[in-house]
């Protein structure tokens, strides 16, 4: 498992690799969530459970976050530019590749470029690097029948 904020170098590239949660620093409910959620004490009273139970609460949250998010702006789900910032700026690099918000799309900054990676439900997402740079691509999940 990669820790929160990872530099990945390879042929000559260096970028930071992330979830992107912790850059929607505007989502205050989720950023509350997520605090609890990693807090080592909640992870180890989650960690005793019985894995219906635990289960049953993950969807539960699935289906609780769904909800919220519907009521909420898109903007306040999305990452904060300045959070962006910073956190590149901390590592020194110039590419950010992330999921969370699972809006696939490559977007130029000042300071270099931010790379999203979207969710894998109809379709599939990698990040390819060659001798021209970084290319992100989808390809059809097929149903598994």
């Amino acid at each position: 498992m990669l820790g929160d904020e990872h530099i990945i170098e390879y042929a000559g590239h260096r970028a930071l690799a992330m979830h992107g949660d912790s850059l929607c620093t505007d989502d205050i409910d989720y950023q509350r969530f997520r605090r609890k959620a990693r807090n080592p004490i909640y992870k180890w009273c989650l960690s005793h459970l019985p894995l219906k139970r635990r289960q049953k609460l993950a969807t539960d949250w699935r289906a609780k976050s769904m909800a919220a998010n519907s009521n909420k702006a898109s903007a306040i789900m999305d990452v904060n530019a300045q959070a962006v910032a910073t956190v590149m700026d901390n590592h020194g690099v110039e590419v950010l590749i992330h999921g969370h918000t699972h809006r696939p799309n490559r977007h130029a900054l000042a300071s270099g470029e931010r790379i999203v990676l979207g969710d894998w439900h109809d379709l599939g997402w990698v990040l390819c690097l060659d001798d021209s740079g970084y290319n992100l691509e989808s390809f059809v999940i097929s149903s598994q029948k």
